[in-house]
C-alpha cells in the first residue's frame, strides 16, 4: 500500500481485534487512523498503541455504528 496522505476508519479496532490489526496495518504503510469500538476506553487505547507504534496519526471513538446517529456523528466530529 502506498500513501497518498489519506485516513482510514475502521470499525472494531479494540487490541487484539482484527478490526485493530487492519487499522496497525494501514499505519504501517503511513496511514492515520481513526479507530472505532463500543468501549471508548478501549477506543483511546488503539489510537494511543498506533500512534506510540507507528508514528501516526490517530482518534479513537467509542460508538455503536449500527446506530445511525453515532456514524453520523462521527463524520461530523471528523470534518
Amino acid at each position: 500500500m502506498e500513501k497518498q496522505n489519506k485516513t482510514v476508519i475502521v470499525t472494531g479496532a479494540e487490541i487484539g481485534h482484527t478490526g485493530y490489526a487492519i487499522a496497525a496495518r494501514f499505519a504501517k504503510a503511513g496511514y492515520n487512523a481513526v479507530a472505532a469500538c463500543l468501549d471508548k476506553n478501549d477506543a483511546a487505547a488503539s489510537a494511543d498503541a498506533i500512534r506510540r507504534d507507528f508514528g501516526v496519526d490517530a482518534l479513537g471513538f467509542g460508538l455503536d455504528l449500527r446506530s445511525e446517529s453515532d456514524a453520523v456523528g462521527l463524520f461530523a466530529e471528523l470534518d
